[in-house]
């Protein structure tokens, strides 16, 4: 009996393992499943299609330390737009080495630099946070040398927080 038992056991444990969903995220924050041929696909098109417009990307998103031990924040970011941004906001989201998000007193930082089509800019700032050791910037809004704006709606900027915290959650 002991030995019908374990062979069940092993045999719903290889089934299982063979059915296993893995996920990834995309340059974009765009959750895709990996599919065992190599290939992948969007985990769900509805819900992620709105990250399709975002004026820039992230290039690099880095924390030093400065002499009190705080965290500075370096992010290096590229225009993937047609236009030339004049201004440029990012809400930050900040985390500890366990993967626990850490509230900063700021959260939002303006970077009033021009940046060319197809330009990468760096921008550097203290967050005043010791406890950080990993950074996530979102593209809130964006305004042109031509006087139009780009926002992302607050249902958007929820939906991105949610994949980007979920990202620490699946790793653990």
């Amino acid at each position: 009996m002991m030995k019908i038992v374990a062979t069940i056991i092993i045999v719903l444990f290889i089934f299982s393992m063979n059915l296993a969903v893995e996920y990834a995220m995309t340059e974009y924050l765009r959750k895709v499943i990996l599919n065992d041929d190599g290939t992948w696909e969007y985990a769900d098109e509805s819900e992620q299609g709105f990250l399709t417009n975002l004026p820039t990307k992230v290039v690099s998103a880095t924390l030093t330390l400065d002499e009190n031990l705080f965290r500075t924040a370096h992010i290096k970011v590229l225009n993937v737009t047609g236009k030339t941004i004049v201004s440029l906001t990012h809400r930050y989201l900040l985390f500890n080495e366990f993967g626990n998000e850490v509230y900063s007193i700021q959260e939002t930082i303006e970077m009033n630099q021009q940046i060319e089509p197809s330009g990468v800019s760096s921008f550097s700032w203290p967050t005043y946070e010791k406890a950080s050791t990993k950074i996530h910037a979102i593209p809130i809004k964006a305004e042109f040398s031509d006087g139009s704006t780009w926002a992302i709606s607050s249902d958007e900027e929820w939906k991105l927080r949610m994949m980007i915290r979920s990202s620490y959650r699946e790793r653990e």
